[in-house]
C-alpha cells in the first residue's frame, strides 16, 4: 500500500473528495497540521508521496508563518531527492519557491487545472502508477 503524507494549512482545505478517491485506490494518507505541528522530527522516509495542500496565505508570507521556512526546506529536500511531491494552490507556489522560482500574482490571469474524474489523474502522475482518468487538461481563464 502506497502511503501520503498531507501537509495541510487550515481545517478547511483538505483533500476532499480526493481523499475518498486515494483510498478507494489504495493509498493511505496522514495529514500533518503544518501550523500546530513541528516538523522538526518529521520523516520524509515515512511516506511514497507529499502532498501539500492550500490555504489563504502566499508562499512569500513566511515572515507572518515561520512554519513555511520548515515546508519549503522538506519539500527542497524532496525535489533533490526526484521523490513524488504534488503541489495543490499554496502547495504549488510553495514547490516554485522550493525549485528558486519568483511567486507573485498574477493580475488578473488565473489558471486552472481541470480532470475528470477529480484530480486522480494528476496524482496518478506524481504517485507514478495508473489509478485512473487519462483526461488531464490546462485551462486559462480571466477572472
Amino acid at each position: 500500500m502506497k502511503t501520503l503524507v498531507v501537509f495541510r494549512h487550515v481545517p478547511f482545505e483538505d483533500l476532499g473528495t480526493l481523499g475518498d478517491t486515494l483510498h478507494e485506490c489504495g493509498f493511505q494518507y496522514h495529514y500533518i497540521d503544518t501550523p500546530i505541528t513541528s516538523l522538526a522530527t518529521f520523516n520524509p522516509l515515512h511516506a511514497d508521496v507529499l502532498i501539500v495542500l492550500g490555504g489563504p496565505i502566499s508562499a512569500n508570507d513566511e515572515t507572518g508563518y515561520p512554519f513555511l521556512s520548515q515546508e519549503l526546506e522538506i519539500i527542497r529536500q524532496w525535489l533533490a531527492q526526484q521523490r513524488s511531491v504534488l503541489g495543490i494552490c499554496l502547495g504549488a507556489q510553495l514547490m516554485a519557491r522550493a525549485l528558486g522560482a519568483r511567486v507573485a500574482p498574477m493580475g488578473g490571469e488565473r489558471y486552472w487545472l481541470w480532470a475528470h474524474p477529480i484530480v486522480v489523474s494528476v496524482v496518478s502522475l506524481c504517485v507514478g502508477s495508473a489509478i485512473g482518468c487519462s483526461c488531464v487538461a490546462l485551462a486559462r481563464r480571466s477572472l
